[in-house]
């Protein structure tokens, strides 16, 4: 899997490293959005995307479905996905009730029964629904 600021490739390998014949590359374009990173999940079908203004999870196929997990004030900073415990840790700004700008960190948590994966787009593993 690679990535630009507007799009995200991912090219299937055999397990010697080449190029499987028939397998086109998949290519999803974002052109209205700002990508920064992009990692698999733990699941190997979906890709967590960070942009500038959005964290989201997107499967890995022709007519992905995208789930915005979390709106972002600004870019994240400290950017971490720990796929062992399929949790995300980032930073991000918000203004308290007295009007000072507070930084915070946060972990999004990707698994299990209360992961908004599992209710809200269909999970596949390792190419098996």
């Amino acid at each position: 899997m690679i990535f630009n600021s507007h799009q995200i490739c991912v090219l299937y390998l055999s397990p010697k490293g080449s190029l499987l014949y028939g397998e086109s590359p998949l290519i999803l374009d974002y052109p209205g959005q700002k990508i920064t990173q992009v990692f698999w999940h733990s699941d190997s079908y979906h890709l967590i995307m960070i942009t500038d203004k959005n964290i989201a999870v997107i499967e890995a196929d022709i007519n992905p479905n995208e789930v915005s997990l979390v709106n972002l004030n600004k870019s994240p900073s400290g950017l971490f996905y720990d796929p062992d415990k399929d949790s995300l840790y980032f930073s991000d700004y918000q203004t308290g009730t007295d009007g000072v700008i507070y930084e915070n960190i946060y972990k999004l948590e990707l698994s299990g029964k209360q992961s908004v994966m599992s209710s809200t787009i269909r999970l596949k593993q390792n190419g098996k629904e």
